[in-house]
C-alpha cells in the first residue's frame, strides 16, 4: 500500500533581497543604488519522491536587462547545490529531477541583471517517500459570463464580460480578441489582470462591417477563449439611395416619410450618453395628445442593465402645453402604454429615461392588452427577430375613429387608438454586414403586426399568424409610407415561415 505524505508548498510574498556577486564592473550601479533591486514573491516547491516543480515571481527594478533567472537547490544536510536555469520570465517555472526521496532541501530563486545576482530568501521542502505521488494540482478553469456588445457606432463598439478563474496558477493576461467576420487576423487588446470584469471600447473600426469579438484569459500553462459575439458597425457615412424619400434622415432606415399634417410634431431623440447615436424618433399628435408612430433600430448594442427608471416627465423637445400630463396615468381603465418599451433601451440609465417621455405614450387597456398580448409581441421581437444586422421597427397607433377618449391628470382629452401595429424590416440572413438599402428584395424581409385595441383579449392570448399582414396593408390603413430609405423592401408580401410561423 502506498503511503501519502503532505505536499510542502511554501509561499513567501514580497520577499525582497538585493545582493550582488563578487565580480562587478565599472559600468554597474553601486550596491547602495536604490534603483537596483529585485522583489521576489510566491516562491513554491511541489515535491515528488525524486523530483520537484519550482515556481516564483519577481519584479526587477533596475535599468538593465535580466540576462538569466532560475533556482538553486541544496540538500539541507550539506551537499553540492544544483542550479537550474529557466527560460527568462517574470514568473519562472522548472522541474528538477534526480533528487533523493525523503530528503530535506533548501531552495531560492535568483536573477542576473547588470552583472549582479539577486536572490530571494530560501524556503525548505522535503521530497516524498519512493513510490508515493503528490496530490494532484487543482484543475485550472476559467468560466466566462455573457459577453455584451454595446455603444455600437460606425467606427467604435464597447465590449464587456466578467469571468471567474479557479486553480493554483496566476492569471497573467486577460482581454479581448477582435477580428472582421471571415478573417483570421485578430486585434489583441489586453485589459490587465487587476479585475475579473473586463471592459474596453474599440475605435477605428470600419463602418457597415461585421466583426466577431471574444474574451481571453491566460495563465502560465493555458489560454482560455470565450464564445464569440458578432456585431455590425453602423452605416455611418455610407450614402443612402437617391429617391423620393421624405424621411428627415436618409441614413436611418426605420424612419417613415415625414409629411405635413395639422397637429403632428416630429421629434428625433439622440442618446444622452452618446450624442452621435440615435435613440428613437417620434411622430406625435397634439390634437389627439397621443403618439402616431415611434421608430427605432433594434440591435444588441442597446442591451444593458439600466433597469426601469419610471422617470415620467414631459418631453423637453416639445412644449409641455401640447403634451398630456401623465404623472398619474390616464383616467378610467387605460394605462400608459410605451411605444418604445423601457426594455428596448437598457444600454444606459439616461437612454432608458427618454422612453418615459409623455410623447412616447398611448392609452392602452392594461391587463387585456398592454400587459398581455402587446407585451408578448414586444418580447417576441427582441427574442426572435434581433440579428447581427440591424432590425428596424416602427410602432404605431391608428385611429379609425375618435369616439373613445380618456383624460390625463389635468382632465385634458386624450383620444384612445382603435388599433396598434408594428412594421418590421431586416435582412433575411441577419448577418450581411451591409445597410438594407444595398440589399436586393430577395435578401430582405418585412412584415406588419396589426392588432385591434380591445379589452377582450385573454391574458394568455399568444401572438399568432392571424395578426400578420403585409406592410402595404398598414400603409393603406394609416396613409403612411414606411421604409422609404429601403426602396427594395418587399412590403407587399411576407413569408410567415421567415417570422417563425
Amino acid at each position: 500500500m502506498k503511503r501519502f505524505f503532505p505536499i510542502f508548498m511554501l509561499s513567501f510574498v514580497l520577499l525582497t533581497v538585493s545582493c550582488s556577486d563578487s565580480g562587478t564592473t565599472g559600468d554597474e550601479p553601486s550596491a547602495t543604488d536604490p534603483r537596483e533591486e529585485c522583489r521576489f514573491s510566491n516562491l513554491k516547491a511541489v515535491p515528488a519522491a525524486e523530483s520537484a516543480d519550482f515556481s516564483a515571481e519577481y519584479l526587477y527594478l533596475g535599468g538593465f536587462l535580466v540576462k538569466e533567472n532560475g533556482f538553486v537547490c541544496t540538500p539541507s544536510g550539506g551537499g553540492e547545490p544544483v542550479t537550474v536555469v529557466c527560460e527568462r520570465s517574470t514568473r519562472p517555472l522548472c522541474t528538477l529531477r534526480d533528487l533523493k526521496p525523503e530528503t530535506a532541501y533548501e531552495l531560492y530563486c535568483y536573477i542576473v541583471a547588470g552583472g549582479r545576482t539577486f536572490r530571494s530568501e530560501a524556503i525548505t521542502f522535503t521530497t516524498l517517500a519512493k513510490g508515493d505521488e503528490p496530490a494532484p494540482k487543482p484543475e485550472e478553469k476559467v468560466t466566462f459570463g455573457t459577453l455584451s456588445v454595446t455603444e455600437r457606432t460606425a467606427s467604435s463598439v464597447t465590449v464587456a464580460v466578467a469571468y471567474t478563474h479557479e486553480g493554483d496558477e496566476s492569471v497573467t493576461d486577460a482581454g479581448f480578441l477582435l477580428r472582421k467576420a471571415g478573417q483570421s487576423d485578430e486585434i489583441r487588446q489586453s485589459c490587465g489582470t487587476a479585475t475579473a470584469s473586463l471592459h474596453h471600447t474599440f475605435t477605428g473600426l470600419s463602418e457597415s462591417t461585421s466583426y466577431e469579438v471574444a474574451a481571453y484569459v491566460a495563465t502560465p500553462s493555458k489560454t482560455w477563449r470565450s464564445a464569440p459575439a458578432a456585431f455590425t458597425t453602423e452605416a455611418g457615412a455610407v450614402a443612402p439611395p437617391a429617391g423620393d424619400s421624405k424621411a428627415r434622415y436618409k441614413g436611418w432606415a426605420e424612419l417613415p416619410d415625414e409629411v405635413t399634417h395639422a397637429g403632428w410634431h416630429y421629434i428625433y431623440h439622440m442618446r444622452p450618453d452618446k450624442a452621435s447615436v440615435r435613440n428613437f424618433s417620434l411622430c406625435y399628435s397634439s390634437e389627439y395628445r397621443c403618439t402616431i408612430w415611434a421608430a427605432m433600430a433594434v440591435h444588441s448594442s442597446w442591451n444593458g442593465e439600466a433597469g426601469r427608471n419610471d422617470a415620467w416627465k414631459y418631453d423637453p423637445a416639445l412644449s409641455s402645453a401640447l403634451q398630456p400630463n401623465l404623472k398619474k396615468t390616464y383616467s378610467g381603465v387605460f394605462r400608459r402604454g410605451h411605444m418604445v418599451a423601457s426594455s428596448d433601451r437598457q444600454v444606459s440609465v439616461e437612454t432608458n429615461r427618454q422612453t418615459f417621455y409623455y410623447t412616447n405614450m398611448a392609452p392602452q387597456y392594461q391587463n387585456e392588452f398592454n400587459g398581455g398580448i402587446w407585451n408578448k409581441l414586444e418580447k417576441r421581437i427582441w427574442s426572435n427577430y434581433n440579428c447581427s444586422d440591424t432590425l428596424y421597427v416602427v410602432t404605431g397607433a391608428h385611429f379609425a375613429h375618435t369616439n373613445k377618449t380618456c383624460n390625463d391628470a389635468d382632465g385634458q382629452r386624450v383620444v384612445v387608438p382603435t388599433h396598434f401595429y408594428k412594421v418590421l424590416l431586416r435582412s433575411k440572413s441577419g448577418r450581411t454586414g451591409k445597410p438594407v438599402w444595398e440589399l436586393r428584395a430577395d435578401e430582405l424581409q418585412c412584415v406588419g403586426f396589426w392588432l385591434p385595441h380591445n379589452d377582450d383579449y385573454a391574458t394568455t392570448a399568444p401572438i399568432t399568424a392571424q395578426y400578420l399582414v403585409p406592410v402595404t396593408y398598414v400603409e393603406e390603413q394609416t396613409g403612411l409610407r414606411f421604409f422609404p430609405n429601403a426602396p427594395a423592401a418587399p412590403k407587399n408580401s411576407y413569408d410567415k415561415a421567415e417570422w417563425g410561423y
